[in-house]
């Protein structure tokens, strides 16, 4: 996407799963990363780390298959775990209620991904290890950027990433959770648009 619209230097903006391709494409292009900016993602394994229920549902080997079979695609019990999750991660009552519909109605269609996603989870999460060491040696401006309230990509983790990259600045922001983006939206592009 980036070469399809010319782009030489971008900002590039990292939420939940585009975490690890991000960074790892940050690594591999690092002159034309003008920052990287991390919200409430996740790279590799550490302590500190916790899968929300239904995604730890869906990424245990054997439970998944079983959750998956219960659970099947489209099905009413699919759409309830989705937007029982999604609404869990969404702190504003007046941005959760259209904002879950509206990705309830994209779910089915995207369900086979989801799984795909999951599948790969705990091996994403395991080898980006070995790749501390690149992240460690990135020069680029970092900008990590959590909702505070997040219980699974938690501001330990936040911590973690500001230790990891050299250059990294750390923003916890307060009555936010894992959808920074919607609970403080205008402190959030504010500081998405000074990144670079």
């Amino acid at each position: 996407m980036i070469d399809h619209l010319g782009l030489e230097r971008v900002v590039l903006v990292a939420h939940d799963a585009s975490g690890p391709p991000a960074i790892d494409w940050a690594l591999m292009h690092p002159h034309r990363v003008a920052a990287l900016v991390l919200l409430n993602t996740y790279y590799h394994q550490t302590a500190a780390l916790r899968r929300p229920p239904a995604i730890a549902l869906y990424s245990t080997p054997l439970v998944r298959v079983a959750a998956r079979k219960l659970a099947g695609r489209g099905s009413d019990l699919a759409l309830r775990l989705y937007a029982w999750q999604v609404g869990r991660f969404i702190r504003d009552d007046q941005r959760r209620a259209p904002l879950v519909k509206r990705l309830c109605d994209d779910f089915v269609a995207a369900q086979p991904a989801f799984w795909r996603l999951n599948d790969d989870l705990l091996g994403t999460v395991l080898t980006r290890r070995r790749r501390l060491p690149d992240l460690r040696r990135f020069d680029r401006p970092v900008r990590v950027i959590f909702g505070a309230e997040d219980r699974s990509l938690n501001p330990r983790v936040a911590r973690r990433f500001a230790e990891l990259f050299p250059r990294a600045d750390l923003h916890l922001l307060r009555n936010a959770g894992h959808f920074v983006q919607v609970d403080q939206p205008e402190r959030t592009a504010e500081l998405v648009l000074s990144a670079g």
